[in-house]
């Protein structure tokens, strides 16, 4: 079986920092959370939602991160396309899951055409968090084979 993954550029205009503002909001009522609610469950302030929902700016590395531990598809939210959720899977089988979820972020991020500068921050943090998430999934591996020894 091959893979074969072609590159695709998303042009961010003005108008895509509203279509963002508006499925990120059109995200948090469908869970049924107000910003302050969103802000808690995300541990993102409540400043960078208002601003993020209210379009004067985009979600960043670390507030990506957290939106898509919370379940929020990155790609849809940035692009429209796709599935408005996704889901989180808590299998410890797989520890690796949540390294290459944000690996292919990194990718998604990467294939956008928008400030270089901006892209460039954006992925020295996540390449920073992508690392802490691989030492995380080896502790909780060892953890798991801890408890799981007879």
């Amino acid at each position: 079986m091959f893979l074969i993954i072609t590159s695709i550029t998303i042009v961010v205009n003005l108008d895509s920092k509203q279509d963002i503002s508006f499925r990120l909001r059109q995200w948090r009522k469908s869970l049924g959370l107000t910003q302050i609610a969103l802000s808690k469950f995300t541990d993102t302030s409540i400043t960078t939602i208002r601003k993020c929902e209210g379009g004067s700016c985009v979600p960043g590395g670390n507030s990506l991160l957290a939106l898509a531990k919370a379940g929020l598809n990155i790609h849809w939210l940035l692009t429209g396309v796709g599935d408005m959720t996704i889901t989180i899977s808590k299998n410890h089988s797989d520890p690796q899951s949540f390294a290459s979820r944000l690996r292919e972020l990194e990718i998604q991020i990467i294939n956008l055409d928008f400030d270089e500068d901006l892209r460039n921050s954006i992925l020295e943090k996540l390449s920073l968090i992508i690392k802490d998430s691989e030492k995380i999934n080896t502790l909780e591996k060892k953890v798991w084979l801890l408890q799981n020894k007879e």
